[in-house]
């Protein structure tokens, strides 16, 4: 599951909402640092970052852009993962015939 924080989830509901920032909550930490990774290959971004406050809690992705839309960079971002995950499961059903 993921989930765009709102202002008001925040710790400091006084943190400044920028319109080229978005915060995740995301409930695997595999998919944020797989995210993170992949969005950093996008020239746009500023930030591209997880954190979690306890080992027991779900990490927050942070992604902020230069400009444009950070929903976007992190679509296409999700999108080359498909890819990428798409041509690994390609070639082990070739290598497992």
């Amino acid at each position: 599951m993921i989930k765009v924080l709102e202002k008001k989830d925040l710790k400091n509901p006084s943190a400044k909402q920028d319109k080229n920032m978005i915060m995740l909550e995301i409930d695997s930490l595999t998919l944020a640092e797989a995210l993170r990774k992949e969005l950093w290959k996008d020239k746009n971004i500023v930030i591209s970052a997880w954190n979690r406050e306890h080992y027991s809690k779900n990490p927050i992705l942070v992604v902020k852009t230069k400009s444009g839309s950070p929903l976007k960079a992190l679509k296409d971002a999700v999108k080359r993962l498909q890819d990428i995950n798409d041509s690994i499961v390609s070639e082990f059903k070739k290598t497992v015939k």
